[in-house]
């Protein structure tokens, strides 16, 4: 049982960190102009999206910090 609980640990760790890499992927390479017309279109989300890309070092950051914290758990 006790190996059962380690590996659990362990996919959740690197589904964590895949998560975070993802993130930090998507927030690099999306475009602004993209965002601008979906907002344009009435997307509600786009306006989610373009927050992010208004403060981006910070949520870079945020994801930096994720991927850092789950790899050394």
């Amino acid at each position: 049982m006790e190996i059962f609980i380690k590996l659990l640990a362990v996919a959740v760790l690197i589904a964590l960190t895949a998560f975070f890499v993802a993130s930090e992927f998507a927030i690099v390479k999306v475009r602004s102009s993209r965002i601008n017309q979906l907002i344009e279109e009435g997307h509600r989300s786009a306006l989610a999206a373009k927050k992010v890309t208004t403060h981006i070092d910070e949520y870079l950051s945020a994801c930096q910090l994720g991927i850092t914290v789950t790899a050394l758990g």
